[in-house]
């Protein structure tokens, strides 16, 4: 039951959940390119 609630939380918040995304998807990229050279 409380996974069921979880993925509902997931649901309703995933505006807030890509907000966040974005600029770690991007703080990922520059560690990448950081490490590659």
């Amino acid at each position: 039951m409380e996974s069921y609630r979880s993925m509902k939380m997931i649901k309703t918040d995933w505006k807030f959940l890509l907000v966040w995304l974005i600029p770690f998807l991007w703080v990922v990229a520059r560690l990448i390119t950081a490490i590659k050279g």
